[in-house]
């Protein structure tokens, strides 16, 4: 295995972090899939786990992110209690991920921006105490930036924000550079 790719995994989440915002754990607004303590870091601690150890131990190549977590645990490459703390917090957030996909019909992942609608969506969880709610929520989201930055203590700092467009949906800034200027070339030589 490349350790080299573990540490481009984790630049991949700083870009991330730093490219949407996500540097503040605030209930209000925050995106509970790829924020600070979100999904998508449950998922990155398992799948660098699995890439490190899982080429030499084909026990610890599960597809899903919880079974990922229980084998790594269960062949001692990760400590019971990170297993069981992420599990219980992929579980909780996926959850109040649903809810939020409920509330509207809409594919979103982001909590609502003012404390009546999280109040409104504790009690759509069953919760009685709103506070209560945002106390879990909390303590779900440090448990995973807890375990998550531990796995990366020794990570080098980020020399820049780099190129983020992950999804098709966005031009590549380079690409729109460089079409400019390629654009702009050929039209000089066209006048000449």
């Amino acid at each position: 295995m490349d350790f080299a790719a573990i540490q481009d995994i984790h630049s991949i989440k700083r870009q991330i972090n730093a490219h949407k915002g996500h540097r503040t754990k605030a209930i209000l607004g925050h995106d509970i899939k790829v924020g600070r303590g979100g999904i998508r870091e449950i998922e990155f601690y398992a799948q660098t786990q699995q890439l490190i150890f899982g080429g030499l131990d084909s026990r610890l190549r599960s597809a899903g992110t919880c079974a990922a977590l229980e084998a790594l645990a269960e062949f001692g490459r990760i400590e019971m209690c990170i297993a069981v703390d992420l599990i219980s917090a992929y579980s909780f957030l996926r959850r109040v991920e649903h809810h939020l996909q409920m509330i509207d019909d809409q594919q979103t992942h982001s909590l609502p921006k003012s404390d009546h609608g999280v109040n409104s969506l504790a009690i759509f969880m069953g919760y009685t105490d709103q506070e209560a709610f945002r106390v879990d929520l909390s303590e779900y989201m440090g448990l995973v930036e807890d375990h998550y930055a531990g796995l990366f203590e020794e990570a080098p700092p980020l020399s820049s924000s780099g190129n983020l467009v992950f999804t098709g949906t966005d031009d590549d800034p380079r690409q729109w550079i460089l079409y400019v200027d390629l654009d702009l070339r050929t039209h000089q030589s066209s006048l000449l």
